[in-house]
């Protein structure tokens, strides 16, 4: 199920939009060309969740990832991977 915005002339997401994907993955954020950039919020199906920046559908810039057994790993993402961990403890 998809709420947003689409360019008219090819379909695609542009602009804000809700996504959920199968009844289990829930994306806000902003879409560009159908691909998440810019400020998102990810909520897994298993409770994970992911706060922070996209870049063309893949996590990229500063975020946060709260795990469902309340763990939060912030750090710096590039092309959807975790680059640096910025907890304290790390």
């Amino acid at each position: 199920m998809v709420h947003g915005f689409f360019k008219q002339e090819t379909m695609q997401m542009h602009g804000p939009c809700r996504v959920i994907v199968d009844n289990t993955t829930i994306i806000e954020g902003h879409y560009q060309n159908d691909k998440l950039n810019g400020l998102v919020r990810i909520i897994y199906f298993d409770g994970m969740t992911y706060l922070g920046y996209c870049k063309n559908g893949y996590k990229d810039g500063h975020g946060e990832l709260i795990r469902a057994n309340g763990e939060h790993i912030k750090g710096i993402w590039s092309n959807g991977k975790l680059i640096q961990n910025l907890n304290p403890e790390a």
